[in-house]
C-alpha cells in the first residue's frame, strides 16, 4: 500500500515536471517570436507580413491591422448569425433558416432580397439566443441573387452564384 502511494507520488511529480518544462518552452518560443517582431518593427518601421512565410504562412490566420478591423473581429465573436439554408415553401415563398453563432442574443430581424425589403410572414423566434435556429418565411416569390438578413446588431449575406 505504502509502495503504491510512493510510486504514484513519483509519477505525479514526473508528470508535473514535464508539464512545467513544456509550458516554459512554449512561453520562451512565443516570447522570442514577439522579440523578433518587435526588433523588425524597430529596424524596418513595420511589422512583417507573416503570411508570406513559405509553407506555414498561408495557414496562419489574418491578423487585423486597424482599429476598425479589431472591433469587427471582437463584434463577430459576440454577435454573429449564419444563413444555414435558403429554400422555397409550397407557395413558392422564400424560406431562410438562420442560426445565432455568436455569444449574445440577436433580435429585430429584417430581410432584404436583391436590395428590396421582403416582409417576414411567420413569427420567428425573437430574440434568438446563442446556438438557436429559426426559419424566416418571406413573401418573396420571384427569383433572386442575394439575400441580406439584418438584425439589431449584425448582418448576414447569402449569394447565389450565376453560371
Amino acid at each position: 500500500m505504502v509502495i503504491g502511494i510512493i510510486i504514484g507520488i513519483i509519477i505525479l511529480a514526473a508528470v508535473i515536471f514535464v508539464l512545467i518544462r513544456i509550458v516554459k518552452d512554449v512561453f520562451i518560443g512565443v516570447a522570442l517570436i514577439g522579440l523578433i517582431l518587435l526588433a523588425s518593427f524597430l529596424i524596418i518601421g513595420s511589422i512583417p507580413n507573416l503570411r508570406t512565410i513559405p509553407i506555414i504562412g498561408p495557414a496562419l490566420p489574418r491578423v487585423p491591422t486597424s482599429l476598425t478591423e479589431i472591433i469587427s473581429v471582437v463584434k463577430r465573436i459576440f454577435y454573429e448569425i449564419k444563413i444555414l439554408d435558403v429554400s422555397r415553401d409550397s407557395e413558392n415563398q422564400v424560406l431562410i433558416t438562420i442560426k445565432n453563432t455568436g455569444r449574445f442574443k440577436v433580435s429585430n430581424f429584417s430581410v432584404f432580397v436583391d436590395g428590396k425589403m421582403a416582409k417576414i410572414i411567420n413569427k420567428p423566434k425573437d430574440p434568438l439566443s446563442s446556438g438557436e435556429i429559426t426559419t424566416l418565411q418571406t413573401d418573396w416569390k420571384k427569383d433572386f441573387t442575394e439575400i441580406l438578413i439584418k438584425s439589431s446588431r449584425v448582418d448576414a449575406i447569402y449569394n447565389i452564384l450565376k453560371k
